[in-house]
C-alpha cells in the first residue's frame, strides 16, 4: 500500500518527540486524530447514493499455473518445483497494487493482498501480470491487457486466459461501501479541526474540507466543551443528523451530516475489512 496519512502522522509524532527530548520546541503541539465511526453494511442494503461509476472493488482472486513453462522447463531454480507467484495490477501503466509472494504453489490465492476500492475511469488501460519471484531472476507467468473492468463488475468475476496457459481470476464489483460520516478531526484546546475527509462520503458530498474548523455542534459552542463532549455529540447524533457550523477562513458554513454510504478507496487508507 502507499504511504498513508496515518503513517505520516505517526512519523511526525515520533520526530517531534525526539526533538522535545533534546530540548527543541520546533514542533507545534500534536493532537490525537479522531475518526468518526465506520462500520460495514449488510449485503443487499439499499445505498443512497449508489457508488460512483468509476469506483470499483478489485482484487486478484486466484490463479491456476501450468506445471511447466512454455518451453517445458520447471519454474523454480531455487527451492521447490512450483513457482513463487506474485500478481500485479497496472492502471494506465502505473502499478495500482500487488499481492504478496505466495511460495511454492501452482494455485495461489494471495490471502494477504489488499482488497479495496480503486478509482478506475472508464476506458482506462488495465493490465494484470503474474511473475515467478525468483532469487536469480523473475520469470513471467502471465502478462495480459484486460477488457473493460466496468463490464466485468456486473458479473463479479473476470477470468483471464494467458498465452502461457495460466488462468487468472479477478474479483471485480461496484465499490464496496461502509457506513459513517466520513471525516477525521483533532480536538484542540481552541476547538475541533477537520484533518481528513473521504471524498465519497456524507462529509465529502456536503462540501466539508480538510482544514475546516468546527465551531458549533448541535447548537453548542465547541470551545466550551470538554474533550469527550464534542466526540459524544458527533457519534450520538450521526444516525439522525449532526448539525454543525464550520469556519473556513472568515466564512461560516452550516451543515447537517447524517450517516450514509462511505466509498473509501485504497488511496484513502481503506481496505476490507480493515481501516488504516
Amino acid at each position: 500500500m502507499n504511504f498513508s496519512p496515518a503513517s505520516a502522522r505517526v512519523s511526525r509524532t515520533l520526530a517531534c518527540a525526539l526533538l522535545a527530548l533534546f530540548g527543541s520546541s520546533a514542533c507545534a503541539a500534536v493532537f490525537p486524530e479522531v475518526k468518526t465511526p465506520l462500520k460495514t453494511l449488510d449485503e443487499g442494503s439499499e445505498l443512497a447514493p449508489p457508488p460512483p461509476d468509476d469506483l470499483l472493488y478489485l482484487y486478484v482472486q486466484s490463479a491456476d499455473i501450468p506445471e511447466k513453462t512454455r518451453d517445458g522447463r520447471g519454474w523454480d531454480a531455487v527451492g521447490g518445483e512450483a513457482p513463487d507467484p506474485v500478481a500485479k495490477v497496472f492502471l494506465n501503466d502505473v502499478e495500482l497494487f500487488r499481492t504478496e509472494v505466495e511460495a511454492n504453489t501452482f494455485k495461489p490465492t494471495w490471502p494477504e493482498q489488499p482488497k479495496a476500492n480503486y478509482r478506475i475511469p472508464l476506458h482506462s488501460k488495465v493490465r494484470v501480470e503474474v511473475w515467478d519471484s525468483n532469487a536469480i531472476h523473475n520469470l513471467p507467468i502471465c502478462v495480459k491487457k484486460l477488457r473493460s473492468l466496468h463490464d466485468a463488475s456486473l458479473t463479479g468475476d473476470l477470468a483471464v486466459l494467458c498465452n502461457g496457459g495460466a488462468r487468472v481470476i479477478l474479483t471485480v464489483a461496484p465499490a464496496r461501501p461502509m457506513l459513517g460520516l466520513g471525516f477525521f478531526y483533532e480536538l484542540h484546546s481552541r476547538g475541533v479541526a477537520v484533518t481528513r475527509v473521504f471524498q465519497e462520503s456524507p462529509a465529502g458530498r456536503a462540501g466539508m474540507k480538510k482544514g475546516d474548523e468546527i465551531i458549533e455542534l448541535m447548537g453548542k459552542a465547541v470551545k466550551g466543551l470538554n474533550k469527550g463532549e464534542a466526540q459524544s455529540l458527533v457519534n450520538a447524533n450521526a444516525s439522525i443528523g449532526v448539525q454543525m457550523i464550520l469556519k473556513r477562513g472568515t466564512e461560516e458554513i452550516s451543515l447537517k451530516l447524517k450517516r450514509g454510504p462511505v466509498y473509501g478507496t485504497a488511496q484513502e487508507g481503506i481496505s476490507f475489512g480493515e481501516l488504516n
